[in-house]
């Protein structure tokens, strides 16, 4: 999470250069090293069992793959990464049965609603340049979805999970 942060607010104020566009693939990889960090939280505590290995190792190699692909430029087309993110991020479907009966109903509630924000929110970042400050909003998507899952994971704690 620090280092999604850490590169996006890098990436946003930098002046135009090379290092701006270092920082963009390095936020861009990043997306995919975090969306990755917050499956192995609650997968390496919540799906112990195969469920939690299947998942983490299919969400691991997207997260790798993407991030070579975004290093490589093979995944430059805005709309096509977008859906890379999401796609990854709603792996979580395949271990939903799983998840409901392992976790709380605020468990899971806190599990969607960040999940929820973060899909709403790409609605914004999609339509940056044809809304005043979309882009904007899109951000503060990410930081609500954020709190959600850290505090699903920190701030619930043993009450989120059975």
């Amino acid at each position: 999470m620090v280092w999604l942060y850490l590169a996006s607010t890098l990436y946003h104020a930098l002046p135009q250069g090379r290092a701006k566009r270092i920082f963009l693939k390095l936020d861009h990889g990043a997306v995919f090293l975090f969306i990755a960090g917050s499956y192995t939280a609650f997968a390496s505590q919540h799906l112990g069992d195969r469920w939690g290995m299947a998942v983490l190792t299919l969400v691991w190699v997207v997260a790798v793959a993407g991030m070579a692909l975004k290093a490589l430029g093979r995944l430059a087309s805005v709309w096509l990464s977008t859906a890379s993110y999401l796609a990854m991020g709603w792996l979580v479907l395949l271990a939903a049965m799983p998840i409901m009966a392992r976790a709380s109903p605020a468990g899971v509630a806190w599990l969607v609603a960040g999940g929820g924000l973060y899909t709403l929110g790409v609605i914004f970042f999609m339509l940056d340049g044809r809304i005043r400050y979309g882009h904007a909003v899109w951000h503060a998507f990410v930081a609500a979805g954020t709190t959600c899952h850290a505090w699903a994971v920190l701030g619930q704690g043993q009450a989120a999970w059975a």
